[in-house]
């Protein structure tokens, strides 16, 4: 007989996570039920899932996943549909959780409302770019990066970053890093900041946690131009860079990534 019980909607072997998790701590659990709450119910980070579950359209989609009789069924065609049932936290993530840093802020990176995500990408583009954008002579230049980045993430990219996060401008890409410059917009310029930072959050995780690298796909799959799946992993002091400045983010993660 199985000691370890297996979730009829997740094939993940919940005994055993449960016994692995109890003798770390408490971060390890909320983590891993994170990832399941993702599987279990994609619509908590799928934008639009009428386009995984043709032919019904999105109205229908929403309605049925209200309803008491198909919500579960719904949840879990669209899991099955986008592959999330086929995910699990094995794979050693689950022994690395409680020890590493960067394996926690992994799990951020791909369950943290979008939002949070985009926040934190534009303070990644801030680091990356800090190098191009203390040199701006032009107050309008300055100014329109500012609004862009509002005034926190213009302080990191101008007194922060030179000191703390100078590695991270070596992920500076010569024709993005100037496309973000060269927009003549706030919006324009925070619309392109973000995919540069969220190409790197991307290249995080296929660094550090590339088990989690298609559920992050899948909430950004509308930046798949700018977000390269060949992009090159992390060097070992970027990746703890970067770390450094995400843990410092969202209010919660701190406690979490540790």
């Amino acid at each position: 007989m199985n000691a370890h019980p297996r979730s009829n909607e997740i094939n993940w072997d919940i005994g055993s996570i449960l016994t692995l998790a109890s003798k770390r701590d408490a971060r390890t659990l909320e983590l891993i039920a994170r990832l399941a709450r993702v599987v279990l119910d994609p619509f908590s980070i799928i934008e639009n899932p009428s386009e995984h579950l043709p032919p019904l359209l999105g109205p229908s989609i929403d309605r049925m996943a209200q309803h008491l009789a198909f919500s579960r069924p719904i949840r879990r065609a669209l899991a099955t549909s986008l592959g999330l049932d086929s995910i699990g936290p094995m794979d050693g993530l689950v022994e690395r959780l409680p020890d590493r840093s960067a394996s926690r802020l992994s799990v951020l990176l791909v369950t943290e409302p979008a939002e949070t995500i985009r926040s934190a990408a534009l303070n990644t583009a801030a680091a990356i770019l800090h190098k191009r954008i203390v040199v701006l002579l032009f107050k309008s230049d300055r100014e329109r990066i500012r609004a862009a980045f509002g005034s926190a993430g213009f302080r990191l990219a101008t007194q922060e970053a030179p000191l703390l996060y100078q590695g991270l401008a070596e992920i500076d890409r010569d024709e993005v890093g100037e496309r973000v410059l060269e927009q003549s917009s706030p919006e324009e310029t925070k619309s392109c900041a973000l995919a540069v930072g969220l190409a790197a959050l991307r290249r995080l995780l296929y660094s550090c946690e590339s088990v989690l690298l298609p559920i992050f796909d899948l909430r950004w799959a509308s930046l798949d131009a700018v977000i390269p799946c060949s992009a090159p992993a992390l060097a070992e002091h970027q990746c703890k860079q970067l770390v450094k400045l995400l843990g410092r983010g969202a209010r919660t993660w701190p406690a979490i990534i540790g």
